[in-house]
C-alpha cells in the first residue's frame, strides 16, 4: 500500500494505472505474439527438414526458444495490470532473467549449428558449443546477481563498499562472458554466407548490458521509499521487448526460411 501511495504521488497520471500501463502491455503483448508466431513457423520448419538433421537440430532449437520466451512474457504481462512498483519490477525482472538463462544457452546452441564449422578450423576460444553455452549462463547468472540480489544497484550511495564492489564485479565479469561469445561467434561465422544477418542476430546481444547498465545509472541515488520510476519501467520494456523480438523472433524466422528455400532479408545472393 504504501508503494501504491508513492507511486501515485510521483505519478499523478489523469487514466490512473490502467492509463499508466496501456504501454507497457502494448510492447509485451506484441514481443508475446511475435515469439508464439517464430514457434509456429519454427515448428513447420522442423516438420519439413526431418530429411536433414542439422536444419531440424536448428528448427527444434527455435521453437524451444520461442516457447520459453513467450511463456516467461506470458507471465509479465500478467504482471502489467498492476502498477510498476520496486516490488513489481522485480518480478518482471526475475522472469526476464528466468528466461534468458534457458533461452541464452539454446540460442548459443542454435548459432554454432547453423555455422557448422568445426571448432578447429578457426581460432577459437571454446573448446565446443557445451562450454560456449555454459559460459553464457555464467553471464546471465552473474548479470541476475546483480538485478536481483542487488537491486539494479540502485541508491549506490546506501550501498556498502562490499555490496558495490560485488555488484560491479559481477557486471564486469558477465561482460567480460558476453565479449567471449561475442568474438568466438563472430570468428566461426567469418566465412558464412549469411554473415552480415548472422552478425546482426549476434550483436543484437550488446542491447541487454545496455539497458541494464542505463537502469543501474537511473537509480543510482534512490532511497529506499523512492519509487520505481514509470518513464524506466517503460523504456525497459520497449528496450527488451525490441532485443528479444530481434534476436528470437527474427532469428527463428531467418533459420526457417533457410529451411523453406527463401531468401531472408536481401543478403546479395
Amino acid at each position: 500500500m504504501q508503494e501504491d501511495a508513492a507511486y501515485a504521488r510521483a505519478n499523478p497520471l489523469e487514466g490512473g494505472v490502467f492509463d499508466a500501463n496501456i504501454s507497457h502491455k502494448f510492447f509485451v503483448r506484441a514481443c508475446f505474439a511475435f515469439l508464439v508466431g517464430g514457434a509456429v513457423l519454427s515448428a513447420f520448419a522442423a516438420f519439413t527438414a526431418m530429411a536433414n538433421n542439422l536444419s531440424t537440430y536448428s528448427s527444434a532449437l527455435s521453437v524451444a526458444i520461442c516457447v520459453v520466451a513467450a511463456i516467461h512474457y506470458y507471465e509479465i504481462l500478467k504482471l502489467r495490470d498492476r502498477q510498476p512498483t520496486v516490488s513489481v519490477e522485480m518480478q518482471v525482472d526475475a522472469l526476464r532473467h528466468g528466461d534468458w538463462v534457458i533461452t541464452m544457452p539454446l540460442l548459443v546452441l542454435k548459432f554454432y549449428a547453423i555455422i557448422n564449422v568445426p571448432f578447429s578450423a578457426y581460432d577459437s576460444i571454446f573448446p565446443n558449443a557445451d562450454v560456449a553455452a555454459i559460459a553464457s549462463v555464467l553471464m546471465i547468472v552473474l548479470g541476475a546477481f546483480v538485478r536481483l540480489g542487488l537491486d539494479e544497484l540502485s541508491g549506490w550511495r546506501r550501498l556498502t563498499r562490499e555490496s558495490l564492489f560485488v555488484g560491479l564485479l559481477a557486471y564486469a565479469l558477465s561482460c567480460v562472458c558476453l565479449v567471449l561469445l561475442l568474438v568466438d561467434i563472430s570468428r566461426a561465422a567469418s566465412s558464412h554466407g549469411d554473415r552480415a544477418i548472422l552478425d546482426s542476430l549476434l550483436f543484437v546481444w550488446v542491447g541487454y548490458p545496455l539497458v541494464a547498465f542505463f537502469g543501474s545509472m537511473r537509480r543510482y541515488s534512490d532511497d529506499q521509499n523512492t519509487p520505481y520510476d514509470l518513464n524506466l519501467s517503460l523504456t525497459k520494456d520497449i528496450a527488451y521487448s525490441c532485443l528479444d523480438i530481434y534476436a528470437k523472433g527474427v532469428f527463428a524466422m531467418y533459420s526457417s526460411s533457410t529451411v523453406f528455400g527463401a531468401e531472408f532479408f536481401n543478403n546479395g545472393r
